[in-house]
């Protein structure tokens, strides 16, 4: 992509651009401008520039690409899918990791018609259960 003016040209870096930034760059009236440019600006010390700019660059997008993976995971494993039983009413949540029961079923008793609660599971393992 490039954008053009009548006093500059925007665009992406290109090696063959180095010639250029140097012969800018060891302009005494185009480096007093710049806060961190040396003078005089050679060859050297452009491709040292570069080098670390293309590692930085290299570690940001490594970071950025190990980030998304563990949101990826974590996603898989902790967003419930919904499932409605036709007991009378439960309906449970569950993830890999974990399982959510909100209760509301028919018990086949005549004394206790039906139960109501939520239930809790981790990793397989009731760790909270209320049903009544």
């Amino acid at each position: 992509m490039e954008i053009h003016s009548k006093r500059i040209i925007l665009k992406n870096w290109k090696d063959e651009d180095i010639g250029d930034l140097i012969e800018g760059l060891n302009n005494i009236n185009v480096s007093k401008w710049l806060a961190a440019a040396p003078y005089p600006y050679t060859k050297k010390i452009q491709k040292n520039l570069l080098n670390i700019i293309n590692r930085k660059v290299g570690n940001i997008m490594k970071k950025k690409t190990i980030i998304f993976i563990i949101i990826v995971i974590l996603l898989i494993l902790l967003i419930p899918i919904p499932m409605h039983l036709n007991d009378g009413g439960t309906v449970e949540y569950k993830a890999i990791l974990y399982k959510i029961s909100n209760v509301h079923r028919l018990t086949g008793n005549l004394e206790k018609e039906y139960e109501d609660g939520t239930i809790i599971e981790i990793l397989g393992f009731e760790v909270f259960n209320n049903v009544k």
